[in-house]
């Protein structure tokens, strides 16, 4: 049977077998369009993504707490400003502490929403400058909550070091906007979905944070040191990796040539 509602209702598929008890919650009111919506890992709370603002409720109480909502007593938590454009995109941290917002303003903003204050990570465009309407469609963290990756409308997955902020990697391939990115539940690889109708798969195991670069006197031998502890020492002609040390309690994968 369907159901119907003052402002909204429910169409079921009598060729179903299942039956569903579908019933309104909450009704989280915004001032403008919402563009995202994602629940904290722990289902505790609802954060979301309209014009300029992203938003936090508590789930049990609907409050905004945030401008993210909690879902039970639709309570506002607290208001995250400082994006100056529409708000696309938002994911938890696995922890459940630092929800991050993706912006049409062409940055990320990774907020501590327990004692305040944010990260905010600059889109660049990397070899193509003056590039317009570069913003994020998408963003997902990783498993260990160390990287962030971002999707754009210009057509490239960025990997970031949320503790620094910097890019690691650029993922080239996609021929229209990238609308959609994710982790995969061990972090060695990213999917990404785009308006070229292309669902990709990217490796991404052997990228790792590199602290320190050097070239020999002759400029034919690259050295790479890593967060990881590990040294790799690559021919800086053909771009493949020669040897790779690392200490008998390094954890390093196998680099890939790129």
């Amino acid at each position: 049977m369907d159901l119907e509602r003052r402002d909204w209702c429910a169409v079921f598929n009598p060729a179903a077998n299942s039956s569903l008890d579908i019933d309104l919650v909450h009704t989280l009111k915004h001032d403008s369009i919402v563009c995202c919506a994602r629940f904290s890992l722990d289902g505790k709370y609802l954060a979301t993504g309209s014009n300029h603002i992203a938003k936090i409720f508590a789930v049990e109480t609907g409050v905004n707490v945030a401008y993210i909502w909690t879902i039970f007593d639709q309570g506002l938590y607290t208001v995250l400003y400082g994006h100056v454009d529409k708000v696309l995109a938002i994911d938890y941290s696995p922890d459940g502490c630092f929800p991050a917002s993706g912006s049409i303003d062409e940055t990320v903003k990774i907020w501590d929403v327990l004692h305040g204050g944010d990260i905010t990570i600059a889109l660049d465009n990397g070899p193509n400058p003056g590039v317009d309407d570069v913003g994020i469609f998408s963003l997902s963290f990783s498993p260990d909550g160390q990287s962030l990756a971002t999707a754009s409308s210009e057509g490239v997955v960025r990997l970031w070091d949320v503790a620094s902020g910097t890019c690691i990697a650029r993922l080239r391939g996609h021929g229209d906007c990238v609308h959609s990115v994710k982790f995969s539940a061990d972090g060695l690889s990213l999917i990404s979905g785009s308006a070229d109708s292309t669902v990709r798969g990217w490796d991404i195991s052997g990228v790792d944070r590199v602290m320190s670069v050097a070239l020999s006197e002759d400029d034919k031998w690259l050295i790479s040191g890593s967060k990881d502890g590990s040294v790799i020492i690559w021919d800086a002609r053909t771009a493949q990796w020669v040897c790779l040390l690392q200490n008998h309690l390094g954890h390093s994968r196998w680099p890939s040539s790129r």
